[in-house]
């Protein structure tokens, strides 16, 4: 159905993080209105226009969540899930850009195929790669509410990886 979205925001894409959270909402409002735009046929040009979006919304998210990496996180997680989430990023980049590349490139997607390609990227993004950020986030709050009062992380060191430039 062409008024039916592709992705539903459930609870197993939040990960207790209010602005990351709100992040991954409006990337999946983005591919929504990708989605649509294929389901009412619009043009290649338009369907650019559209990936543009979805790739400086997904470009701003990884740099925030990768601050909170370093920042919120510090001492929590593991230098080497660090790095393996940073990598992730760039891996998970690599691939939006190929799919963009692939559009700019003629070729040509069947029907909304292009819309559910990014649906499987986001969805395994959220729910395999970000999955320790959810525990992370689901003890502070534990903590919290256990301490009655907010527990704050002191700033932690950098973290080696791969910078994402935009």
């Amino acid at each position: 159905m062409a008024n039916s979205p592709l992705i539903t925001w459930t609870e197993e894409y939040a990960i207790g993080h209010k602005s990351l959270d709100e992040e991954h909402r409006r990337l999946v409002n983005a591919i929504n209105r990708l989605h649509a735009a294929e389901e009412a046929g619009r043009t290649k040009q338009e369907l650019k226009s559209l990936l543009k979006t979805i790739e400086l919304a997904t470009l701003e998210h990884f740099r925030h969540e990768n601050a909170v990496l370093t920042l919120e996180l510090s001492g929590k997680l593991d230098n080497e899930t660090c790095n393996e989430h940073l990598a992730e990023h760039a891996r998970a980049l690599a691939e939006l850009e190929s799919i963009i590349h692939r559009l700019g490139s003629g070729t040509t997607f069947d029907g909304s195929e292009l819309s559910y390609t990014l649906k499987h990227w986001f969805v395994a993004h959220v729910t395999e790669h970000d999955v320790h950020l959810k525990r992370e986030f689901q003890a502070k709050a534990a903590n919290r509410a256990n301490a009655g009062s907010q527990i704050v992380d002191p700033p932690g060191c950098a973290l080696p990886g791969k910078a994402i430039n935009g």
